[in-house]
């Protein structure tokens, strides 16, 4: 009984990792539209990877971080 028992889930771990999904995001005109949509449609063990270069985030993300995180002056 043990066996079976480890054998579902088992087969239950494997399932969930078969469905997990990898958004990857370019930076670009659309990248922060698109990295807004992995964030919110993301599901547990997905994973939100951001491609090399350099992101402008100039909508909601960047005056959440100047709101959150304010620079410190020299």
């Amino acid at each position: 009984m043990r066996l079976f028992a480890a054998a579902a889930a088992a087969a239950l771990v494997m399932v969930g990792v078969a469905d997990a999904r990898t958004w990857r995001i370019r930076p670009g005109p659309e990248a922060e539209q698109q990295l807004q949509t992995a964030l919110i449609e993301a599901e547990p063990g997905d994973t939100v990877q951001l491609g090399r270069g350099r992101f402008e985030l100039t909508g909601a993300f960047a005056r959440r971080r100047q709101r959150h995180h304010p620079r410190r002056r020299p």
